[in-house]
C-alpha cells in the first residue's frame, strides 16, 4: 500500500479496515509513503535556482535521487570523474526540495534547463515527446570487461537484496535496486514506490 502525502517519512500508521469472514474489521497498517520532490539546477554556487523536474518518491536518499536522474537525463553521463567530484547537492528536507549546484566547468545545454516535466512513480519515461528522445539520453557504451559471473552467485544476488529490504517487509509496496561488485558484495542499495527511482537512487550513490 501506499500513502499519498506530503512528508519526509518513509512509512506511515494509516487506519483502515479489511474485509474479513462478511464482516470489516478496523487495523492499523504500515503503508509506504508517496511525497513530491522538486529537482533544480543552479549554474553556479548561489545563483538562481531552475526547477528541472517534479518526481513522485518515497522520501529518503534524495541527494542520490537527483543525481541518478540527472545522470539519467544525459546530463552527467559523459562527465570524468574530476568534474562530477566539482558538483555539490543541497537537499532542504522540510520543502521536499533539491539543489544540485553545477560548476562553472561544466557545460549544461540551455534547452535541457528550460524542459520542465513532472514524472511519477510509476513511469521512468514521463516528460518525453518522442522515442527518439527517449533514445538520445541513453550514451552509446561497450563492453568494458570480459570476466565471467557464476549462475550461482548471480541467483544468490537476489536474496542478498532482498534481506536489505525492510521497508517492503514492513508494507508490501516498494522496489528495490542495488549494484553488486563482481564478487557478488553489496556496494549500493535503495528502496522507493517507484523502480526507477530506486534505479536512481543506487546510480546516485555510486556517483
Amino acid at each position: 500500500m501506499v500513502a499519498l502525502c506530503v512528508s519526509k517519512d518513509k512509512i506511515k500508521n494509516v487506519e483502515g479496515h479489511k474485509w474479513v469472514s462478511g464482516k470489516f474489521n478496523k487495523l492499523i497498517d504500515n503503508v509506504a509513503v508517496e511525497s513530491p520532490l522538486e529537482i533544480c539546477v543552479s549554474e553556479v554556487k548561489n545563483s538562481v535556482a531552475r526547477p528541472i523536474s517534479i518526481t513522485m518518491r518515497t522520501p529518503g536518499d534524495d541527494a542520490e535521487l537527483a543525481m541518478g536522474f540527472l545522470h539519467g537525463e544525459g546530463l552527467f553521463s559523459e562527465l570524468n570523474p574530476h568534474d562530477l567530484q566539482q558538483i555539490e547537492v543541497d537537499v532542504f528536507e522540510e520543502e521536499n526540495r533539491v539543489l544540485v549546484h553545477i560548476p562553472e566547468c561544466i557545460n549544461v545545454d540551455e534547452e535541457y534547463l528550460t524542459r520542465n516535466f513532472y514524472t511519477t512513480s510509476s513511469c521512468g519515461v514521463c516528460g518525453k515527446s518522442s522515442i527518439n528522445a527517449l533514445l538520445l539520453t541513453v550514451p552509446a557504451t561497450s563492453l568494458i570487461s570480459k570476466e565471467k559471473i557464476e549462475p550461482d552467485l548471480i541467483n544468490a544476488l537476489k536474496q542478498k537484496m532482498q534481506n536489505r529490504q525492510s521497508d517492503f517487509e514492513a508494507t508490501g509496496g516498494t522496489h528495490a535496486s542495488a549494484i553488486f561488485n563482481s564478487a557478488g558484495d553489496l556496494m549500493h542499495f535503495a528502496e522507493d514506490v517507484g523502480r526507477h527511482n530506486a534505479m536512481d537512487k543506487v546510480i546516485g550513490s555510486a556517483i
